[in-house]
């Protein structure tokens, strides 16, 4: 062995023999800031925090004296001290001014920072010092949840920072401290059950569709193992009898099952040591020579080391953007910091519910509860987002109607409705947990703490032992035990569901800002959204829709006016440059910097200064999207002159970097030619309005000046036909309604019999979803499953864990016929104008139109009520637009109303559902 290399396993042996690593756990490796100064550290964090006492609250503490401070000013700063004293005391002076001085640096270079995520809210330390946005008090807000002097542990600030320039400030820290000094968290990815049988059986041999055949049978549960799929799902207990490959595929599976697959990086983890880190632990370079940790978190935090969580949110990125695109279109300077908290617009807009891109409200799920909660106040908003979690979601019905008067808020002794009166007596947070235990049984809120703490992780032997420490406190405090058992076992149902209201107002705060925006700003959001989402095909799609509802005009790229990303183009939103497939980067930046001169006049002109970037397939591109539209002349006409312009255009140049001029050219003035352009323009008609559209989604990916179910828009919203947007948050066999545009479709044969069936892709406003069409749905309905044909397709939803959401189709319609099928009654409304000969014409137009559809006359009284009067049967009519812009005719614009029928179809039980129900 090695005989080439006789030496090599006797230095190997010596190498491994002079090996010996010994990890010191729990020691304190934290970074140690040094103060300019030189002054004492606890010094410096009390000086900081008088500056903040200056800016937060215009309190010169120094100037005035404690003495002669107002009594809301005193409790501010025995706050102060009694945090000050607990940090100083756990020896996290240095955690508090390490931090201190990376954010510090962030706001110094205009870098946006978010208000506070997590228990760290709750510090007033932290926000005297600017790490936190977060008046503690005013929210009333915990101290003891983010630092407890009773529970040896190291506070946890999560930093959210723009998601752009967060790599500043991890730069930042390198300097600061070294980068031998500083490194990202490695993760590693393990084989979970469903990607091992995936990996093994690849291995195998196997095709894909066999390893598919039986992940599928897995469930998509993160907790899954193979050992418990094996026990619980039959099939796979007989696949392994029958199939014997199956069952050597699981044992070796089994074996593999948790080990680590491969290593990344932690989307926000950074460590910081007080010394070169690979005198602690093991490191790598990733990918892009950075280096990270070979430890995962929780060890790297085991040696003593500062883990600090820079989180790269893309909400603070837009709404900078957002006050960007303000200054500059508007003149107007906001500072996100400073967006107010009470503007009255800005709940208007919560209560419509109309709260796509706010952030965490943003959910179908979430929108509608907006609209039923009546929000006025940001506390609404802080209790909304701890609200809307599996866990405290049961609650729900409960708040709202005790917000509302309709269930009558009790509370089992005096001393908890303070605590509990902003959430109408119900325990949502876990900083209320802890106030009503120390109010009822006498507890400090560290030791409150500790309770909730041994709740939340359900400890037997813990709990018994708080129990009996809480009961012998209530007594104590003068309660009964009934009362104290009564509050106990309240405790203990919400304290497992108790939401941290420090993190909860964080994304309030951002909620609201976002809100706020679109309630004021709604045109330069939106233009930063979408710069944002850019990438995303479907959610720009979604945001150009919601632009839509909003009113807001949303206009192809223009080479005079585009800029790289989205901008705000005289109160409408204008595409840029860099989403315009076919136009690179360098070609772009050419076009922006030719136009530094001045305002393209014409699309030779254009040529000519942006030079020799361009070529046939570029101009192509720009003239079928609508970029040369400036110049006047119909998108056809532009295409069609392409060849001429570049040949002109290269004619120019060259003669230009030759020094040579045409004669005619000096004697002539350059406006002469009229349009700007010495090129001839054929007579051509533009492309037909579908064509157009068509070119566009080419080149952008979306449909921009319009949409192919515009002329639908209508029928959709009238007759509540579900968006796709919606189909994620149905649950599975849901009966659905659904608009929209048959995009591709897929057609397929059974292996069993040959017929055919197909999968759709089906394109609303908002986005897209695949439709399933079985054999026999198919031969029903193939005239209506063409491509680019408007149908409305009822059927189920099919909504499962381990896939995407799709709809199982029913029955598939054209969309023209919606209004004849699904209109239940038809409002005719007379007013006292109406004679004689207007209710005859009124009589003859409804027994020419006969249907299903119930008229019901709405008549018009003098006391300004309506009478409502159902016609007879003989008088019920086929809907369609025809016969309602009939009767506005003939009575009126306001003459006529309909209702939908929303009935949805009920998906039909198997014999073995039915007997299970029975």
């Amino acid at each position: 062995l090695f005989g080439e290399l006789p030496d090599a396993l006797q230095n190997t042996l010596e190498v491994a023999e002079k090996c010996n690593v010994t990890f010191e756990l729990n020691a304190n490796h934290y970074p140690v800031y040094e103060t300019p100064d030189g002054s004492d550290r606890c010094d410096y964090l009390l000086t900081q925090c008088k500056k903040g006492l200056i800016v937060r609250y215009g309190v010169d503490l120094d100037g005035i004296g404690y003495d002669k401070l107002v009594v809301e000013h005193r409790k501010i700063v025995d706050r102060m001290n009694y945090e000050l004293d607990i940090i100083e005391r756990m020896g996290f002076t240095s955690y508090f001014l390490v931090v201190w001085d990376f954010l510090y640096f962030a706001r110094r270079e205009q870098i946006p920072i978010g208000p506070g995520r997590g228990s760290g809210a709750g510090s007033i330390v932290a926000y005297l010092t600017h790490i936190t946005d977060i008046e503690p008090l005013h929210y009333n807000l915990l101290f003891e949840r983010f630092l407890n002097p009773e529970r040896i542990s190291p506070p946890d600030f999560d930093i959210d920072l723009c998601e752009r320039r967060r790599y500043e400030v991890i730069n930042y820290v390198r300097d600061k401290y070294g980068a031998e000094c500083v490194a990202q968290i490695g993760t590693f990815g393990t084989l979970k059950a469903r990607a091992v049988i995936k990996d093994v059986a690849r291995v195998m041999g196997r095709s894909f569709e066999e390893g598919n055949r039986i992940t599928k049978l897995i469930p998509a549960d993160p907790k899954m193992t193979l050992k418990k799929a094996n026990a619980e799902i039959r099939e796979i207990q007989e696949m392994r009898k029958s199939e014997p490959w199956v069952d050597e595929l699981f044992s070796y599976s089994e074996a593999l099952e948790g080990l680590n697959r491969n290593m990344s990086i932690h989307a926000a983890g950074v460590i910081i040591g007080d010394q070169p880190l690979d005198n602690l632990m093991p490191l790598a370079k990733g990918q892009g020579d950075e280096v990270i940790t070979q430890f995962q978190a929780g060890p790297c935090e085991a040696l003593g080391l500062l883990k600090m969580d820079f989180l790269g949110l893309r909400t603070l990125t837009i709404i900078q953007d957002t006050c960007d695109l303000i200054q500059k279109s508007q003149n107007i300077e906001i500072v996100a910091g400073e967006i107010p908290l009470d503007d009255p617009e800005t709940y208007k807009l919560l209560q419509r519910g109309q709260t796509v891109c706010v952030f965490q409200l943003e959910s179908s799920g979430m929108q509608d509860l907006c609209r039923r909660f009546g929000i006025d106040r940001i506390e609404h908003v802080i209790a909304l987002v701890a609200l809307y979690r599996p866990g405290p979601m049961q609650f729900l019905e409960d708040f709202i109607a005790r917000k509302s008067g309709k269930t009558r808020v009790e509370y089992d002794c005096a001393e908890m409705k303070p605590i509990l009166e902003e959430t109408y007596g119900i325990m949502l947070y876990q900083e209320q947990v802890m106030q009503v235990v120390q109010v009822v049984a006498g507890f400090s809120l560290a030791q409150a703490d500790l309770l909730r703490r041994a709740m939340g992780k359900k400890k037997e032997d813990e709990m018994k032992a708080q129990f009996e420490r809480f009961v012998e406190g209530c007594i104590a405090n003068g309660r009964s035990k009934g009362v104290a058992m009564a509050i106990w076992e309240k405790i203990a149902m919400f304290a497992g569901y108790g939401f941290n209201k420090s993190h909860s107002a964080a994304y309030a705060f951002l909620a609201c800002r976002t809100a706020y925006l679109k309630a004021n700003y709604p045109v330069e959001f939106m233009a930063a959204n979408l710069t944002s989402d850019m990438s995303s095909a479907e959610r720009v799609a979604l945001l150009i829709n919601e632009c839509r509802e909003m009113g807001i005009k949303v206009l192809p790229p223009d080479v005079s006016t585009s800029d790289m990303d989205f901008t705000v183009d005289n109160g409408a939103i204008r595409f840029g440059m860099a989403a315009i497939k076919g136009v690179g980067e360098a070609a772009a930046a050419a076009i922006l910097k030719a136009r530094q001169d001045g305002p393209f006049e014409s699309i030779l002109e254009f040529c000519e200064r942006v030079g020799t970037t361009l070529n046939r397939r570029l101009m192509e591109s720009l003239a079928q999207c609508g970029a040369f539209d400036f110049c006047g002349h119909r998108r056809s006409q532009a295409y069609a002159i392409i060849d001429d312009v570049l040949g002109r255009a290269q004619t120019s140049i060259r003669d230009r970097d030759t020094g040579q001029a045409n004669f005619f050219e000096l004697l002539t003035d350059k406006d002469d030619s009229g349009d700007g352009m010495d090129v001839a323009i054929p007579d051509i008609p533009e492309w037909e309005p579908k064509q157009l559209l068509q070119k566009e989604k080419e080149l952008l990916g979306f449909y921009v000046t319009g949409h192919p179910l515009d002329e639908y828009y209508d029928t959709i919203r009238n007759y509540q036909l579900a968006g796709t947007r919606m189909i994620g948050d149905m649950p599975n066999d849901q009966g659905v309604r659904i608009g929209g545009l048959i995009s591709t479709m897929n057609l397929k044969y059974s292996k069993k019999d040959g017929r055919p069936w197909a999968f759709i892709t089906l394109e609303d406003l908002d986005s897209t979803i695949e439709v399933l069409i079985f054999s026999d749905v198919y031969a029903k309905y193939t005239a209506h499953l063409v491509a680019d044909q408007a149908v409305v397709v009822e059927g189920f939803v099919s909504n499962r864990e381990d896939e995407d959401a799709k709809i199982i189709a029913d029955k598939v319609l054209p969309l023209t016929s919606v209004p004849e099928r699904f209109t239940r009654e038809v409002h005719v409304r007379l007013n006292g104008n109406a004679g004689p000969e207007a209710l005859q014409d009124l009589k003859h137009l409804l027994e020419s139109n006969p249907g299903s559809s119930r008229v019901i006359l709405c008549i018009a009284c003098k006391d300004g009520q309506f009478a409502f009067i159902e016609t007879p049967k003989a008088y019920h009519v086929k809907f369609s637009n025809s016969f309602a812009e009939a009767v506005r005719n003939l009575l009126g614009s306001n003459a006529i109303h309909v209702k939908p029928d929303t009935t949805l179809p009920v998906r039909e039980k198997k014999r073995w559902q039915a007997a299970n129900t029975a």
